[in-house]
């Protein structure tokens, strides 16, 4: 889904937590336009935790846990 927007247009952007699993979370954007409802476009994207180190999965962090108990 994509709507037309323009460089003075301000927009907002809604992050929702959709998922959250042992070693990812998963979130969703919507961007609106000018306070209006209407959706002008979405985003899903899903994040992995990694030990930086040993590049294996990780737990994800309890702060990020935390996130979908509010």
């Amino acid at each position: 889904m994509c709507r037309r927007v323009s460089f003075n247009d301000v927009l907002h952007i809604k992050v929702n937590v959709k998922q959250i699993g042992k070693t990812t979370c998963t979130l969703e954007y919507n961007v609106t336009k000018n306070e209006v409802e209407k959706i002008v476009s979405n985003a899903i994207e899903t994040l992995a935790f990694i030990n930086c180190e040993t590049r294996r999965p990780v737990r994800t962090p309890p702060e990020i846990i935390a996130l979908s108990e509010n």
